[in-house]
């Protein structure tokens, strides 16, 4: 379907309707950076040789238990080559093979050890197997520019069907959601665990040290990522609430 074909119609017309793909295309990028930039930190910061060298035993997941590390060499290479990886999908370079690459490469760093674990990362992996299959490279990718050039037409127009940032949306908004579900237990809500925990350990930060050291405070925190993570989805789907919304989501992540 044209985009400029109406609004209206079905759903199915509406979701094949095809939009300005500058999101997806941002997407990409962003999902790129996120393997091989993490996977820098990892290199830059001595981590691999922290959590993927040095220990002398691992808590394997069930099911998983047949993971095993590599060689502390091997363990470098896999982090490099997650960093080549990540340069790829961002460029829409080889795209499918490279996001099928970082998937499997990421999520086998991650089923090393059970204490590595944190939901960003099981998203981080969730979100490459979801691209593998979507056809992000379409436009606005090395992949596009090169098949347009070999056949001596002109690079494709940033179009993409609306379903595809449908999909991401659920996705990431499913996640979301329900990691406000998750809390909704004892130990958030009437503890403030293990939010206290977290907080008793950064009593040093300038300006709030001193509040995160009071329980009441470590509580009311707790309080208020259930209910941040439960609907802030909401929130974000809304176009009049969607710009407070994502002010509040880059001012607590780059918080933290």
């Amino acid at each position: 379907m044209r985009p400029d074909a109406p609004i209206g119609g079905t759903l199915s017309d509406r979701a094949f309707r095809e939009q300005d793909a500058t999101g997806l295309v941002a997407f990409r990028v962003i999902l790129g950076l996120l393997v091989g930039v993490g996977a820098l930190r990892f290199l830059t910061n001595d981590w691999v040789e922290r959590f993927f060298v040095k220990p002398e035993f691992y808590f394997k997941y069930w099911g998983f238990e047949w993971v095993e590390v590599l060689s502390p060499g091997g363990m470098h290479a896999a982090f490099v080559v997650l960093v080549g990886l990540g340069a790829c999908v961002s460029l829409g370079l080889f795209y499918r093979l490279s996001c099928l690459g970082a998937f499997l490469l990421f999520t086998y760093v991650e089923l090393i050890d059970v204490t590595n674990y944190l939901n960003h990362y099981y998203l981080l992996s969730v979100l490459l197997l979801l691209a593998t299959v979507l056809p992000l490279h379409r436009c606005g990718s090395v992949d596009s520019w090169l098949s347009a050039k070999r056949r001596g037409e002109p690079s494709p127009p940033l179009l993409l069907p609306t379903w595809l940032t449908w999909l991401l949306r659920l996705q990431v908004g499913l996640v979301w959601f329900y990691a406000g579900v998750a809390k909704m237990n004892g130990d958030w809500l009437l503890h403030g665990q293990p939010m206290g925990i977290w907080m008793a350990s950064q009593t040093d930060t300038p300006l709030l040290g001193s509040l995160f050291a009071e329980p009441t405070f470590a509580l009311a925190m707790s309080w208020a990522g259930c209910l941040y993570d439960t609907f802030i989805v909401f929130f974000l789907l809304n176009g009049r609430t969607r710009p407070l919304a994502m002010a509040t989501v880059l001012l607590f992540h780059s918080a933290v």
